[in-house]
């Protein structure tokens, strides 16, 4: 099975990095440069708002159409699979 039907978050993020990538720089070149930073109004308090820093990778993911959990998901399998990889004697291994 290859690794894009195993782990299709993972293959779909692959196809996306670039664009990732590109709107993170742009979000961080907003916050770095210009002191513009993507906030949302908390108005639960009427006596005064304040501002809320959303997630910035979970914004971008939901933008991309990467499920992160799907993703983390997949991430603890791969760790699983290499953990009872490393566990296998030389005589499993043939």
């Amino acid at each position: 099975m290859e690794n894009g039907q195993k782990y299709p978050e993972h293959e779909k993020l692959r196809a996306v990095v670039d664009q990732s990538q590109a709107i993170h720089e742009f979000l961080n070149w907003l916050s770095d440069t210009k002191s513009i930073f993507l906030a949302e109004w908390d108005e639960s308090d009427d006596a005064c708002a304040s501002p809320t820093s959303y997630r910035i990778t979970g914004l971008v993911a939901e933008f991309l159409n990467i499920d992160e959990k799907k993703l983390s998901d997949e991430k603890d399998q791969m760790v699983k699979e290499m953990r009872d990889a490393n566990q296998r004697t030389p005589a499993q291994c043939n």
